[in-house]
């Protein structure tokens, strides 16, 4: 594991592969870690890429420097991305992103499409806050964890039993994953960040209307929810069986990239 320390942020990632390969930047979720692309990276070192997994905010090594607010709106998490992208001298690059990372490499490609080649969306797709009265009712069901988090409850929840929630939501999320307690555990290690609570609360409460923003983001996240359409080559990857995002409310954005392929399992 490597760390790059900038004004904002210190982010933790991976890097795996030869310097000459062709970049492509994995990016996880919540709660997840960069143990999520174990099964790939091999694969993909074989076939000429170099692998850089990063740490997203508060996951990891990865945290906000002090005296800068704990944000985690999607423009915040695209510009970690950038900032490791140039201090490891990636100019353009392929990008894949996961939950989160399908929020943050979606921002990224609004923000600075001349910077990825191509992009793959895992389960999330192109998404902001989502007004609730659009939801179908088994979204809403899905989405439970994150009218919690817009709690006290949920806050003090996710901080006293930190582990056995997210333990939870992989059990919910996919009913049909019969992950080992030793995937679970390696991935949780990137939860006892010191920020973890904070960010995850913020993410959801800012997603939902009820934080403000950093200001630093103020004019990246607002070019982000004008929604634009993505112009960068995308495939999107959708689990039907996927019960954190269900399939209906990705359809609703079907045609949000100018060059969109869409696969289901």
């Amino acid at each position: 594991m490597r760390s790059a320390s900038f004004q904002e942020v210190t982010i933790g990632y991976e890097v795996d592969g030869t310097a000459k390969g062709t970049p492509i930047i994995l990016l996880h979720g919540f709660p997840d870690s960069p143990r999520t692309w174990d099964g790939i990276v091999g694969p993909l070192i074989n076939s000429g890429f170099l692998v850089v997994r990063p740490y997203i905010r508060g996951h990891g090594p990865t945290v906000v420097n002090p005296g800068h607010p704990v944000s985690a709106e999607t423009s915040a998490l695209a510009s970690d991305v950038v900032l490791l992208a140039d201090f490891l001298g990636l100019r353009k690059f392929h990008l894949v992103g996961s939950d989160w990372g399908c929020r943050a490499a979606c921002a990224l490609a609004v923000l600075h499409p001349e910077r990825v080649h191509s992009m793959v969306t895992l389960g999330t797709g192109y998404n902001e806050a989502t007004p609730i009265t659009e939801l179908s009712m088994e979204q809403t069901t899905a989405f439970w964890y994150q009218w919690l988090f817009l709690t006290d409850h949920g806050d003090t929840l996710l901080r006293d039993s930190t582990e056995p929630l997210c333990r939870h939501l992989w059990r919910t999320w996919s009913p049909h994953w019969n992950f080992s307690d030793d995937e679970f555990n390696q991935a949780a290690l990137a939860f006892r960040n010191p920020q973890f609570v904070e960010t995850v609360l913020h993410y959801y409460r800012y997603r939902w209307g009820t934080a403000p923003g950093a200001v630093l983001y103020q004019a990246a996240q607002s070019q982000v929810e004008s929604m634009p359409r993505i112009v960068v080559p995308t495939t999107h990857i959708q689990g039907l069986s996927d019960w954190c995002t269900r399939p209906e409310t990705v359809l609703r954005r079907a045609g949000w990239a100018s060059r969109r392929h869409a696969g289901w399992a």
